[in-house]
């Protein structure tokens, strides 16, 4: 799949630069003067502490991570709300789909990716029974708060 913007807070970008460490080249690379600015500007400006990595696919470099807040940031960046047709086939969109539509703003930063296919596919299972056809972003959310985190609908 091709490219996509990529928004990282420095925390994040901090992590997965450590990831990739080993890597002679990755998109997340900054130069000495760029992290100086980005710096510098997350002091003065509340809203500087993300930074925006034009057109990078992410797939090569999820491969490559073990952190689950880098690989459930990269995951949120990747999602678009047109990705909805293949949202049960791959484990990086349906991160993406519960993290960008997640209403009760739940932290996932340490859901591992292994734990992310057991949600997916409790909701596989939980679709295949259903005698429902069409899914909406809606729909997948209320099968996940249901069948991965009953807490969170008792809490509310």
């Amino acid at each position: 799949m091709s490219g996509r913007n990529v928004w990282l807070s420095y925390q994040e970008w901090v992590l997965l630069c450590d990831e990739l460490s080993d890597a002679k080249w990755h998109p997340f690379q900054l130069s000495k003067k760029e992290i100086k600015h980005w710096e510098e500007a997350r002091k003065e400006y509340k809203f500087a502490d993300q930074k925006c990595f034009q057109r990078v696919g992410v797939y090569h470099w999820l491969d490559n991570t073990q952190n689950p807040i880098v690989f459930n940031a990269l995951c949120r960046e990747y999602y678009r709300g047109q990705d909805m047709s293949n949202i049960m086939d791959d484990v990086v969109s349906f991160v993406g789909l519960v993290i960008n539509y997640d209403d009760n703003k739940n932290c996932f930063d340490k859901v591992t990716e292994t734990e992310w296919k057991d949600h997916m596919n409790k909701i596989k299972e939980y679709m295949n029974k259903s005698d429902k056809s069409l899914w909406y972003a809606k729909d997948f959310m209320e099968v996940f708060y249901q069948e991965c985190m009953p807490q969170v609908l008792v809490a509310q």
